[in-house]
């Protein structure tokens, strides 16, 4: 039975996946929503059941058995809001695949599911529900608010969704002051932001789940100043390296990530002077590609694996 996967080559991550799953001699169908989105097709019609047709090969319901997806926001050169009409109408098209998979369809992650996870206020809620420690947080529009949360705290915003550039330039993590944001309240009216104080850390994890496995890697990110906030900001002055998490750590990881009813998420967190751990958030299509060839985790080998029905 085929393995439907969505995304484009450009994506490494996604290369590394497909090209494994070829090696294992599966049935791949690609699609995305720019490079290879008009070699095939799918019509869904009122007078007869959905069909996907790529070249010769015509599939209807209930054909697909397994499905990954790493679909990533497309930057155009010479932005408009033509082309940027045109991406939204694509994904939407894509993201109906869905009409034929089979019901036990073992996606990555499914997209209604993913939908939920990539709203930060939803995974906070849901790591509370868990038991998993988070930052006194407040998500707002109201600079009153934000400026009382803020008041004798070192604090620090982030965006309630991922903002990027085509030229590479993301708004990461940023130490904030109750200033800021009285001599800009109209931008926060408009933009609402997440404020949460600032944790003193010992170091930072990054811990890639694929189904039941759990790959968690340490970040060594307080020994520069570019990466005390956002160790984002400068890779190349982190160190990585392998860690084992608590038992209690890993088993809220599982039930947090099996309650949002996802097969893959990276998770950020840290652990505090004080060794305690704190979740902060998760991306149910993080990227992983560097810690894997950095560290030797077979976090590739696992995604294929389980698209294949081999998860342990």
């Amino acid at each position: 039975m085929p393995i439907l996967i969505l995304g484009d080559s450009d994506d490494l991550h996604y290369s590394q996946v497909r090209d494994l799953l070829v090696s294992y001699g599966g049935d791949v169908l690609e699609w995305g929503a720019y490079e290879t989105f008009g070699q095939p097709s799918l019509s869904i019609s009122s007078n007869s059941a959905p069909a996907f047709q790529l070249g010769n090969r015509r599939l209807g319901p209930n054909s697909i058995t397994a499905m990954y997806n790493r679909l990533k926001p497309v930057f155009f050169a010479e932005p408009s809001h033509t082309w940027e009409y045109v991406s939204r109408e694509r994904k939407m098209l894509v993201s109906a695949i869905r009409l034929l998979m089979t019901p036990d369809c073992r996606c990555v992650n499914d997209f209604y599911s993913q939908v939920i996870a990539e709203n930060k206020a939803l995974q906070l809620d849901f790591a509370r529900r868990v038991g998993l420690a988070i930052p006194p947080t407040l998500i707002t529009n109201d600079p009153e608010e934000a400026m009382n949360f803020c008041q004798g705290q070192r604090s620090i915003f982030k965006a309630l969704t991922w903002l990027g550039q085509p030229d590479g330039r993301s708004l990461l993590t940023t130490l904030i002051e109750p200033d800021d944001i009285q001599q800009n309240p109209e931008e926060l009216k408009a933009a609402p932001c997440i404020f949460q104080h600032y944790i003193e850390k010992d170091h930072e994890l990054r811990v890639t789940c694929v189904g039941r496995q759990l790959f968690p890697a340490k970040i060594v990110s307080q020994e520069s100043a570019d990466t005390l906030v956002d160790w984002r900001k400068s890779i190349q002055d982190c160190k990585f390296d392998r860690v084992e998490l608590p038992t209690d750590i890993k088993r809220r990881l599982l039930a947090l990530v099996e309650s949002m009813k996802l097969n893959f998420a990276a998770i950020d967190m840290i652990v505090d002077t004080n060794g305690s751990y704190l979740f902060l958030e998760l991306n149910p299509q993080g990227n992983w590609l560097w810690l894997e060839q950095m560290l030797d985790l077979p976090i590739s080998k696992s995604i294929a694996d389980l698209l294949r029905g081999f998860a342990p």
